[in-house]
């Protein structure tokens, strides 16, 4: 029994169906496990160390700004980005991933589905295509940077439920 895809699942569905244009099929697998979805055809992929992340995004949630889809993980949070940002030097204290010299994928979860303790969408494509706004993105990371600039981490307020277990 298959089920409907949300807008955002059937989004990555036609992402990682690109260029083939097999759109329809799901591309993940029964089992629930992650798909790989292609960077670097519709976007590149910004990552960022999760507390950073975290607080960024938090930063631009407070101010409405839209993040567009962010998949977060225990050590670092993948933003995802229009294909126009050519360099990482765009995004400071993030590491740009992009699919242009050989094939990279960022393994997915799909949106709407129940995710892992280790990969689950902070938020999840919507079925809009938005991305995260690169500018946007590097404002808040400074900002967030510069206002943390003290904080040792010792305060377990500052850190997020889901960014992994302590080390």
């Amino acid at each position: 029994m298959t089920t409907a895809l949300t807008s955002g699942a059937a989004w990555l569905a036609k992402v990682a169906a690109l260029p083939r244009r097999t759109l329809g099929r799901s591309p993940w697998p029964p089992d629930g496990k992650p798909a790989p979805i292609p960077i670097g055809r519709v976007f590149h992929v910004v990552r960022v160390p999760a507390g950073s992340a975290a607080r960024a995004v938090r930063y631009l949630e407070a101010r409405s700004i839209p993040t567009g889809p962010v998949l977060a993980q225990p050590h670092a949070w993948s933003v995802l980005v229009p294909t126009w940002l050519v360099d990482g030097r765009d995004i400071p204290g993030g590491v740009l991933l992009t699919g242009r010299d050989q094939t990279k994928v960022l393994r997915c979860p799909q949106p709407g589905r129940p995710a892992s303790k280790d990969r689950y969408w902070k938020n999840a494509p919507d079925g809009s295509g938005q991305l995260m706004d690169p500018p946007a993105l590097a404002e808040a990371i400074a900002m967030t940077i510069a206002t943390s600039a003290g904080d040792d981490g010792s305060n377990p307020a500052h850190r997020d439920p889901h960014e992994g277990l302590p080390s």
